[in-house]
């Protein structure tokens, strides 16, 4: 075992093997690791300099590293050495100081990291190393995963130090870690966010533990599942110092749902987002220099107390209200002086919320210039609010993710990665976002008309349906025009559009525009997915109940005449606290108030634009047409009396077009199915340029 010195007294010079040759550097470059090469202390994660002997404060602008591109699951690691090498130097340029890595990736991560930083010494970027915790179900306890856990342990801190050889695994890093990014990582940040039933199975445990004495960490006045992390902690801090001679900061994954603090208006019904909690400010660190610093992903709409607990809702930043900014001191001064890093945070640029928030710094509904000016504002609450930094969420846009207000609209779940859902917020946190090639208008056959409207034309993507429409003469404010949507079974849908046009096929949607602003998106009553997911949680899946009592059938139905909907998605429920004293209402998002492109318009969210040459360029997003994967041509078309969530290959869509007292009705459009996914290419969001302008003026240091 090697014993440990001060930083001051001891330099140990690691000869590091890397296979960045190409990049002019020795195949064996000694990188000076000192002992101690960061601290947390007073509030900041602190960097040592070995000319000086002292440590300078670092605040943290950092970024997840997700790295599924289109295509692609998370495990897929899917990433090449020429995407880092690229990323690494978009990163670096717009300001970001730090990496957030949840668990190991290939090797080729660290052999290009490794490259960058010693070819900018005087600017590396710094990464903060998971050791990711497996989920099992809700409900598991962290004793059965603790065996596991711990061989994770072991495995990472050998592969950071170039010391470890992995055989193949599905989903997960494996090959030979022979490069050592070690002196650059700042800390370990390790774990994930662990569910409220996993903290009240494990706390009640035979054999359950109040107190914990370890090598170099101790914590006393605990809980359990206190104590099994603090024991994990200890276990990372003795095996790297054992073994490599040196001592780094520690933290634990944790979020708002089990943070120490009370919130008066959460009740304990629902989501129970108060129910339970982790909290390691207690952790006693007197014989570990190095310190703990508390992590948190803590999003300004999430959980309802965000945006509702009193003490929060007074403060405000420069933009206005903002009860996040509340919520960030309350937590900092929690731990203070333990650095408190927010390790998620961000908006997407989604067309869909899942939630509202108190600063209007939404989770979706946000355009990419939005999304740029949010995130901007995060980062600057952090600054404001004296915590040790934050790391944004995320750097790409990943297709594979699940919202749960899609849940019930989007399915089977395995494909989502062949298809990009605009309206889900968890696909659209990247700055940067993939785009497919422009809609094939000539992949259909045309249908052709001698009036006003003299072409239509049909196409799709992996985001849009497409309609284009050719006019005699081009679309005027106050005309109103009405495209309705026939997208499966003859049998089934509304014959009459909501101008009152009756039409010979019968659509399930129909979009509603008059210029120069308004766009709404219309369903039939029976199709309305409205509150769906609420049904489905109220109903608990039981056979003669599931979504019993909404009237509504959750499938097309024949109807003539019957009444149009706007396309609404509910994103909370009523909600209270268990003392009756706080009550909030329950929340909708008017999703289907689609957006008129308007001149000089390059933002992401339009549905609507019409050209002076007489062009009018509809798209809509799969999910608000009932799509439930384009990819296989699926719909909805559900049963309401039994469990599952039924549904069907559509056959294609049919457009009725109604404009001016005229009426022009296609062919069934069949789309042609994919199982890879078409070609993309990667492109810098508006979010990034003002998210870069933005960390410019926060200092470093």
């Amino acid at each position: 075992m090697l014993r440990l010195l001060s930083a001051s007294a001891l330099v140990v010079a690691l000869a590091v093997t890397t296979s960045a040759c190409s990049d002019g550097l020795s195949p064996r470059d000694e990188v000076p690791l000192f002992p101690i090469p960061f601290k947390a202390a007073e509030g900041r994660l602190q960097i040592y300099d070995g000319a000086t002997s002292t440590f300078t404060p670092l605040f943290v602008k950092g970024m997840n590293m997700g790295i599924a591109v289109p295509g692609t699951q998370p495990g897929d690691l899917a990433a090449t050495e020429e995407d880092y090498d690229r990323w690494f130097s978009m990163l670096a340029e717009m300001g970001i100081n730090t990496i957030r890595l949840y668990t190991l990736h290939y090797p080729r991560f660290y052999r290009r990291l490794h490259a960058w930083n010693m070819a900018h010494r005087s600017r590396p970027l710094w990464v903060f190393h998971g050791i990711w915790l497996d989920e099992e179900n809700p409900t598991s306890n962290l004793r059965d995963m603790q065996s596991h856990y711990d061989d994770n342990i072991v495995e990472s801190i050998d592969c950071v130090h170039g010391n470890n050889y992995v055989f193949e695994r599905k989903g997960r890093g494996h090959g030979e870690y022979d490069t050592d990014i070690s002196p650059w990582v700042l800390g370990w940040l390790v774990g994930r966010e662990v569910f409220p039933g996993e903290v009240s199975t494990t706390n009640v445990l035979p054999g359950a533990r109040a107190s914990f004495e370890g090598r170099y960490l101790s914590i006393r006045d605990a809980s359990e599942v206190e104590v099994w992390w603090t024991e994990r902690l200890d276990r990372i801090a003795t095996y790297e110092a054992e073994r490599y001679g040196v001592l780094r900061p520690l933290s634990m994954s944790s979020w708002p749902t089990l943070d120490a603090l009370r919130h008066p208006t959460e009740g304990s019904s629902g989501a129970g987002e108060d129910t339970q909690q982790i909290d390691l400010a207690k952790l006693d660190t007197t014989r570990y220099e190095p310190g703990y610093f508390a992590s948190y992903h803590a999003y300004p709409y999430y959980p309802d107390f965000m945006s509702e607990d009193p003490s929060y809702v007074t403060e405000r930043d420069a933009v206005g209200p903002n009860s996040y900014l509340g919520y960030l001191k309350a937590l900092r001064a929690h731990y203070y002086p333990k650095p408190l890093v927010i390790a998620e945070v961000g908006v997407p640029s989604s067309w869909g919320n899942a939630h509202y928030a108190h600063s209007g710094m939404n989770h979706g509904g946000q355009d990419e210039v939005q999304q740029g000016e949010d995130d901007a504002r995060l980062f600057r609450n952090t600054y404001d609010a004296g915590t040790g930094g934050a790391i944004l969420f995320a750097w790409i846009d990943e297709w594979w993710k699940r919202t749960w207000i899609v849940d019930e609209l989007a399915m089977p779940r395995e494909r989502y990665r062949l298809w990009h859902n605009v309206t889900s917020p968890e696909q659209n946190f990247g700055l940067l976002g993939f785009e497919t090639d422009p809609p094939d208008f000539g992949a259909f056959p045309k249908t052709t008309a001698s009036g006003r409207v003299r072409e239509v034309r049909l196409a799709a993507d992996p985001e849009f349906f497409h309609v284009e429409l050719t006019l005699a003469t081009p679309l005027a404010d106050a005309e109103r025009l009405v495209v309705g949507y026939d997208t499966y079974a003859d049998d089934r849908g509304e014959t009459v559009l909501p101008d009152g046009t009756r039409t010979t096929q019968r659509s399930e949607l129909a979009l509603d525009v008059t210029l120069p602003a308004t766009a709404d998106l219309k369903v039939t009553d029976a199709y309305d997915q409205l509150s769906v997911w609420f049904e489905v949680q109220r109903a608990n899946r039981r056979p003669g109940e599931y979504r019993l009592g909404t009237g509504r059938a959750y499938r097309s139905l024949a109807t003539d005449g019957g009444p149009w909907n706007l396309v609404r998605w509910q994103n909370n429920e009523e909600h209270g606290s268990d003392d009756g004293r706080w009550e909030f209402p329950a929340t909708f998002q008017d999703i289907g108030r689609l957006r008129v492109r308007s001149p000089g318009d390059d933002g992401n969210q339009w549905a609507v634009s019409s050209e002076p040459s007489a062009k009018v360029h509809v798209r809509v997003p799969w999910t608000l047409l009932n799509v439930t994967d384009p990819s296989e041509r699926r719909v909805l078309d559900d049963d309401p009396a039994t469990p599952p969530r039924e549904t069907v290959i559509s056959d294609g869509f049919r457009i009725a077009v109604s404009l001016g007292g005229e009426l022009v009705e296609t062919a069934r459009f069949a789309w042609p199915t994919w199982e890879v996914v078409p070609r993309w290419r990667e492109r810098r969001k508006a979010s990034y340029p003002i998210v870069a302008a933005a960390l410019k003026t926060i200092p470093d240091r």
